[in-house]
Parts: structure tokens; C-alpha cells; sequence
């Protein structure tokens, strides 16, 4: 087996891991109320749901940090 055709198979399970996570963080945001977010405003969760939807995985990534483990810790 060529050193390609793992480089690529590896990759491709990276993609597809960043893929479910940042659907999974994209799912949690559209469905928390609204005052579970950090300050509570009525635009918290639209600006979430927009950054995440635009910056995909780096996205998703702050919001896990910044919202999602906050309210579960």
C-alpha cells in the first residue's frame, strides 16, 4: 500500500470526525434556549449559530469552550 492511499484514508477520517463534531455542536446551538447562553441576550444564539454555521470547526470549537462546557461544568 502506497504511502498516498493511507495519507488520504487518514485524512478522510479526520474530515469526517470534524464534520460530526461541528454538526453536533451546529444541532446543540439551535436547540438551547436562548437564555442558557453566557450573557442571555436575544442575539446570542443567532451570532452562535452564525459563527458556527461560517466558521465551521474553528466555530464550533470556541463554541464548545465558550458556551457548551460552561453550562454543563
Amino acid at each position: 500500500m502506497e504511502i498516498t492511499t493511507v495519507a488520504i484514508g487518514i485524512y478522510s477520517v479526520i474530515i469526517a470526525v470534524a464534520f460530526a463534531f461541528w454538526l453536533w455542536m451546529l444541532i446543540d446551538c439551535l436547540q438551547r434556549p436562548t437564555e442558557r447562553f453566557s450573557n442571555g441576550d436575544e442575539y446570542d444564539k443567532l451570532i452562535w449559530c452564525l459563527a458556527i454555521f461560517f466558521v465551521h470547526f474553528i466555530g464550533a470549537v470556541l463554541y464548545y469552550y465558550l458556551v457548551k462546557r460552561k453550562d454543563s461544568g
